[in-house]
């Protein structure tokens, strides 16, 4: 039987030219490359393209690396305050006591209970108008009703 020699420098080479001519081969077919029709070589039979894979699911670090959305308008400015004397005022309107002596009643009306008698120059908090009348409420919390003739803005 004969023995075959081979020289190893040739193989490498061999090895070599293969491995880059494979590499060559694997960019061309590469996604998202365009590849230009060679009209010098026969187009060589390829198995069917396999399915895309689809796009996987954005990870918590992806959406935090996400730009910040545009910072939103800014708001318009506040409404000027209305006149003190309007119903239906936002803001807690305050009056005062103006007359000796005023009945803190249980509702809008000279019948109703009186719960007690405030004297003049105690502050009060207007929560509700209702046919001159204001329902208030006193520092210590309890809620009532004063005739609205009763009352002033100011503190005298």
């Amino acid at each position: 039987m004969a023995r075959l020699t081979c020289n190893p420098g040739v193989i490498a080479w061999s090895i070599v030219t293969l491995a880059v001519l494979g590499l060559a081969a694997c960019e061309s077919a590469a996604p998202g490359k365009a590849e230009a029709p060679s009209t010098t070589q026969p187009a060589a039979s390829t198995p069917a393209a396999a399915e895309p894979t689809p796009p996987a699911a954005p990870s918590s670090s992806a959406a935090a690396s996400r730009p910040a959305p545009p910072a939103a308008a800014p708001a318009p400015a506040p409404a000027p305050p209305q006149d003190p004397g309007r119903p239906g005022a936002p803001d807690p309107k305050t009056v005062y006591i103006k007359t000796a002596f005023a009945n803190f009643r249980e509702g809008p009306g000279t019948t109703a209970k009186i719960l007690a008698v405030l004297r003049k120059g105690t502050r009060v908090e207007i929560l509700d108008e209702r046919n001159q009348w204001y329902r208030v409420k006193l520092a210590d919390g309890r809620e009532g009703w004063i005739a609205e003739s009763v009352a002033s803005p100011n503190p005298d």
